[in-house]
């Protein structure tokens, strides 16, 4: 327990007075995780980025601990998380560190880890579609080919530019896969294009209203950012769905409204109206996407995230041969095939000797570069999965052990000496156990009632 009196530690656990301990604690972090893990108050004992840390782990205060965001480390920040085992709040703690790099990396490790101590499996398609269609040159292609023709004249492609969408994360407290780009109207005015990547079993009954927020979001992030603005600039929403279903919710948020029709009739000024454009990929056919007028690598994305659901295709996106071609004649075409194929190889089961044999005989030279990227990219990716797994393993083992010394501290103070039994059965036991058994030990009469 280090610089902790044993005495101010009993008073704190017995009568639950974190602050107490705390004021003993001074630069001591282990004690300071006594203090928040038996008083919840994370405000108490903030005196140094250890402490900090530690008030994150045990306290599970957000809001406490984002003012000492900045002045944590990554590691600080990615066993806090750990600790509290919860997702949306860590979005908003992320947000207030000081530096872009390190929210980035912050909130990439949240988005990667799903429960306490364990590692989510990372989600290939949201992958596919953000490298793809957050360049511009790329998502110009894919919605110049879906927009109506006079939305197209309208726009000035050449201006499109793509934007962080990480303030919805902060004002929404979601995760979603989107991009934002903005760009001029051949009127000279500025709009901007929301494409939101839906991928989930069946459709979002209320997407609708899910994208009216995510507009109006878009808004007061422009407004904030131009204070004296009279007019709002447009936003154009695009949902992009490849779920195994083709979509029927709605696309229009009046059509979620509750009304029989005469009632719609005569509110009909009143109701909000806002509609979006749906790519829903299930509603077509390979061979309809195939044609499309968009580039080849964005057909073939398209034509990837289509297939992600079939059975019957063992080679995938690859029998397109011509447009497997095109995007290697391409400049930096080879990167761009290699991260197609990691997206067949994490959401198929293609037979590996299959696929490069395939490519060394249809396509060539290009197309095994592309195999040996894609084969090198995805060895890199299970190693530094492996290794993030046994980290998030090892602090979830310390954690363990660190509660199971606090729990035997308690019962110690109560019911000394304890027998060997009650020791093992204690570091034996898994962490719902020993969270009872801290506060059975405040007021159990005896060695019994704790465990019972």
């Amino acid at each position: 327990m280090g610089a902790v009196d044993e005495a101010v530690v009993g008073q704190g656990v017995v009568g639950g007075l974190a602050e107490d301990v705390a004021a003993a604690v001074d630069e001591d972090a282990v004690g300071a995780e006594v203090a928040f893990e038996l008083g919840g108050d994370a405000e108490v004992g903030l005196g140094s980025v250890e402490q900090a840390g530690a008030a994150l782990v045990f306290g599970d205060d957000c809001d406490i601990a984002a003012d000492q965001a900045p002045g944590l480390g990554l590691e600080a920040l990615e066993h806090a998380f750990l600790g509290a085992g919860r997702r949306d709040p860590w979005h908003r703690l992320a947000g207030a560190c000081g530096r872009e790099q390190q929210r980035s990396r912050v909130l990439a490790f949240v988005d990667g880890v799903v429960t306490l101590g364990g590692v989510a499996e990372e989600q290939p398609h949201d992958t596919l579609f953000k490298e793809t269609f957050s360049s511009p040159e790329n998502a110009a292609s894919h919605l110049r080919a879906l927009f109506p023709s006079k939305l197209v004249q309208r726009v000035d492609w050449s201006s499109l530019t793509s934007l962080s969408t990480e303030f919805l994360v902060k004002e929404l407290d979601t995760v979603q896969a989107d991009v934002l780009l903005r760009a001029r109207l051949v009127d000279g005015r500025e709009c901007y294009i929301y494409v939101l990547f839906e991928h989930q079993s069946s459709e979002d009954a209320m997407m609708a209203f899910r994208v009216l927020r995510y507009v109006v979001c878009i808004w007061a992030d422009f407004l904030k950012k131009n204070p004296k603005a009279k007019r709002l600039p447009a936003v154009i929403p695009c949902v992009l769905y490849h779920g195994p279903r083709p979509w029927k919710a709605a696309t229009e948020v009046a059509d979620l409204i509750d009304l029989d029709e005469a009632t719609r009739q005569a509110l009909g000024p009143f109701l909000p109206s806002l509609a979006f454009q749906l790519d829903d990929l299930r509603a077509q056919s390979a061979e309809q996407i195939e044609q499309r007028t968009a580039s080849a690598l964005v057909r073939l994305a398209l034509l990837a995230l289509r297939d992600a659901f079939e059975t019957g295709s063992p080679l995938g996106f690859l029998r397109f041969l011509d447009l497997v071609n095109e995007v290697l004649e391409a400049p930096s075409g080879s990167d761009a095939l290699a991260t197609l194929l990691c997206y067949l190889f994490k959401v198929g089961d293609p037979d590996p000797e299959k696929v490069r044999d395939f490519l060394d005989q249809q396509v060539g030279e290009k197309g095994l570069e592309a195999y040996v990227t894609a084969a090198e990219r995805l060895t890199k990716d299970a190693a530094e999965k492996a290794a993030k797994k046994g980290r998030a393993e090892g602090r979830a083992e310390g954690r363990a052990e660190g509660r199971a010394a606090i729990v035997l501290k308690q019962l110690e103070l109560r019911f000394s000496p304890l027998p060997a039994e009650s020791v093992e059965r204690v570091q034996q036991a898994t962490a719902e156990q020993l969270d009872v058994w801290a506060v059975r030990v405040l007021t159990a009469e005896t060695l019994d009632d704790v465990f019972a």
